[in-house]
């Protein structure tokens, strides 16, 4: 795997786990 990809993969993981985060705050 490319650093490069790596990378982007690390980046949608933070976004993904950031929206889930926002959901469980907007649920409170």
């Amino acid at each position: 795997m490319t650093p490069i990809k790596a990378s982007l993969l690390l980046v949608d993981d933070h976004a993904l786990f950031r929206d889930g985060l926002h959901e469980l705050i907007n649920h409170w």
